[in-house]
C-alpha cells in the first residue's frame, strides 16, 4: 500500500509549525517586555544616581524623587528619599562650602587647624534686650529669623562663612576654606548690603525695628576643626576674632552701622 505521508504527519507537522511560530513570538514579546523593563529600570536607577550627585553637592533644589511600580525599589527609592531629607536638614547646620570641600577632599574631618589671615565680622541687635521686653518668645522667633534671613543673605552673596548665631548675633568670617583676595573689601560690602536691606525694610516688616551693629576686623587667626571627639565646629579663634568682637560692641560699631541712619 501507498499512503501519503501527510495523512499520518501531517497534523504533527503542523502542530510543530504553530509551536515554532508560538515560541518565536513569544521570544518577540519577552524580547520587547525586557528591553521596556530594563529601560524603565534604568531610567529609575538614572534618578537615584543624579540624586545622588546632587546630594554630593549639597544641592537640595525641590524636585520629585525618582518612583518605581515595583516594591523592592520602590522601598529603596523611598530610603533614598528619607536619606536626602536628613541630609538636607543637616546641611542647614554647618557651612556648605566646608562641607563641599570636605566631600572633595575624600577625607573625614578631623581637629586640627591653621594660621590665615582672615576677615571677621560680628553683626549684633542694639538693645535687642530693651526690644524683647515683654514680647511673646514666639514673635521674637519670627522678627529674629526675619532679621537673620536678611543679614545672612547679604554675607552669602559676599562670599562670606557664617560661623554661628549667637542669641541675637552673627559671626561670619571670610578667607576660609578657600582663599579671597579682596576678603576685607566684601565683608565691607555685606555689612553695607545688610544695612541697605534693613532700611528698606517696610514698617510692617517684622525686622523693621531693628538697629543693627557691625564689626569688621582683618587679622590672623587659627581656622579650622575645633571640637570634641565625637563633634567638630569649622571656626576660628585669636585675639583677631576677639578684636572685631569688641568694635562690633562698641559705640563706633553702632553709631557708624546704625540702618536707621545709614553708615557714616
Amino acid at each position: 500500500m501507498i499512503v501519503p505521508e501527510d495523512d499520518f504527519l501531517g497534523e504533527l507537522k503542523r502542530t510543530i509549525l504553530i509551536g515554532f511560530a508560538l515560541l518565536f513570538g513569544a521570544l518577540i514579546v519577552a524580547g520587547i517586555s525586557g528591553e521596556l523593563f530594563s529601560r524603565y529600570l534604568a531610567r529609575s536607577l538614572a534618578g537615584v544616581i543624579n540624586e545622588t550627585a546632587q546630594i554630593r553637592e549639597l544641592n537640595f533644589q525641590s524636585r520629585a524623587g525618582p518612583e518605581s511600580a515595583f516594591r523592592e525599589l520602590h522601598d529603596v527609592l523611598t530610603a533614598f528619599e528619607s536619606m536626602k531629607v536628613g541630609v538636607r536638614s543637616f546641611a542647614r547646620y554647618v557651612p556648605v562650602k566646608v562641607v563641599r570641600r570636605l566631600i572633595e577632599s575624600g577625607s573625614d574631618a578631623r581637629s586640627g587647624g591653621e594660621l590665615r589671615t582672615l576677615t571677621l565680622l560680628f553683626s549684633d541687635i542694639a538693645a535687642f534686650t530693651t526690644l524683647s521686653e515683654g514680647v511673646p518668645p514666639d514673635l521674637i522667633t519670627v522678627k529674629l529669623n526675619a532679621y537673620f534671613t536678611e543679614v545672612t543673605r547679604a554675607i552669602d552673596e559676599c562670599g562670606g562663612i557664617v560661623d554661628k548665631y549667637m542669641g541675637d548675633g552673627i559671626m561670619a568670617f571670610w578667607g576660609a576654606p578657600e582663599a579671597i583676595d579682596d576678603q576685607a573689601d566684601q565683608a565691607v560690602e555685606a555689612a553695607l548690603r545688610a544695612t541697605e536691606w534693613l532700611s528698606d525694610l517696610p514698617a510692617d516688616h517684622p525686622a523693621a525695628d531693628f538697629r543693627t551693629r557691625f564689626g569688621i576686623h582683618t587679622g590672623s587667626v587659627l581656622v579650622g576643626n575645633i571640637g570634641g571627639e565625637e563633634r567638630l565646629n569649622y571656626t576660628c579663634i585669636g585675639e583677631s576674632v576677639n578684636l572685631a568682637s569688641r568694635i562690633e560692641g562698641s559705640e563706633q560699631g553702632l553709631r557708624h552701622w546704625n540702618h536707621g541712619h545709614g553708615p557714616d
